[in-house]
């Protein structure tokens, strides 16, 4: 697999995604490999968040809600969000999602990890506020 970007959030997180956050930690110079875990953290996170979902339609309106107050005019549609969701392919909400999120961020920043890390957690209070998806916390 081949690193478009090495230093670049969005790379990261695409790699994380497909299960080689750990190995890329590995190979990244010290000062951004804290960095890369933490992307990988909350990649798995955000996968296993995704992994309960018993309602998708609110899921979906959550994610969507939730992406715009980071990323105003993100041009994500619900529709792909809940036809992957329905289908099971966790991978590709996962990657759209942080692709949007990361889209031109370094990943040498702590702002970087702060706003990945808040998005997963307020989309997490966002779906668990509704009475139908509480158990899912």
């Amino acid at each position: 697999m081949s690193v478009k970007y090495l230093y670049d959030a969005k790379s990261a997180a695409i790699i994380s995604s497909e299960g080689f956050g750990e190995r890329l930690a590995e190979i990244v110079e010290e000062f951004v490999k804290g960095a890369v875990m933490g992307i990988d953290v909350a990649v798995k996170s955000f996968a296993k968040l995704l992994e309960r979902v018993m309602d998708i339609d609110v899921v979906t309106m959550s994610i969507v809600e939730v992406l715009e107050n980071y990323k105003p005019g993100h041009g994500v549609s619900g529709d792909e969000i809940k036809a992957a969701l329905k289908s099971g392919n966790i991978k590709r909400v996962v990657k759209k999602i942080f692709s949007t999120l990361l889209e031109g961020k370094s990943i040498a920043t702590k702002a970087t990890i702060d706003t990945i890390n808040q998005f997963v957690e307020e989309l997490r209070i966002k779906i668990a506020t509704d009475r139908n998806t509480q158990h899912l916390i």
